[in-house]
């Protein structure tokens, strides 16, 4: 049940009643200042009752961007592999929260997306510094950016609506990978011989492993040299 009470000239108050609080026993209730004519404060209180019945409702909020990244970070170290989570927590900490960090969550706006974008085009890259990050760079921060507002929206309920959704991120076009001839294969295995490293490449060029799964490889548990097997067994 709401209420709309005046409380001086151009000053009401919207009141909504929620019930009692299950495990507390204490009276639930939204009250909000409006500064305006009656109609504002009815409108407002149309607002929230709409909120709360399509389940939109969000409380308002002090949470910085980047308290609430340190939060999502948390919630994602479960979700994701090690190398993507580390991944996601390098664009977070180098780049998102030194630009939007101190932006409150709920005042976040598409322009703000959209401007730290562009500046990460024109100068974003750490190292060296002032020089362009590439399209497909800034793309992956706008998808670890989106996905973050998006949890904020449907997973902790502390954001209405998600401001990436109205934020084109750049174009780029995707470059096609250069590969080895078998010539040119053949002429890397014989110069592996002297190589530090030679027989980790002949492994990558002879199985085709990551980079991640070869370095993950332990000599006792995933080298059988007997039986000629390796098991990848972790990254």
């Amino acid at each position: 049940m709401g209420h709309v009470n005046q409380r001086g000239r151009d000053r009401w108050e919207v009141r909504v009643e929620l019930g009692r609080d299950p495990l507390t026993g204490k009276r639930k209730r939204i009250i909000r200042q409006v500064n305006g004519t009656k109609r504002d404060a009815q409108a407002k209180l149309a607002e929230i009752v709409r909120s709360l019945e399509t389940g939109e409702y969000t409380e308002p909020s002090k949470l910085t961007l980047s308290e609430y990244l340190d939060r999502w970070l948390a919630h994602m170290r479960g979700q994701l592999a090690p190398s993507a989570h580390g991944r996601y927590t390098a664009i977070v900490e180098l780049h998102i929260k030194p630009r939007l960090g101190a932006v409150l969550l709920q005042k976040l706006q598409p322009a703000h997306i959209i401007d730290v974008e562009a500046f990460w085009l024109r100068e974003g890259r750490i190292r060296p510094p002032g020089r362009p990050l590439s399209a497909k760079t800034v793309v992956n921060h706008h998808i670890v950016l989106h996905k973050a507002l998006h949890d904020a929206v449907r997973v902790f309920r502390v954001l209405r609506s998600n401001p990436a959704d109205s934020v084109t991120p750049p174009r780029w076009e995707k470059r096609t990978v250069a590969r080895l001839t078998l010539d040119e294969a053949l002429r890397l295995i014989d110069a592996l011989e002297a190589h530090p490293y030679g027989w980790a490449i002949y492994v990558l060029l002879y199985t085709g492993l990551r980079a991640g799964e070869l370095l993950g490889l332990r000599w006792r548990e995933d080298v059988d040299l007997v039986r000629r097997q390796i098991a990848v067994q972790q990254q």
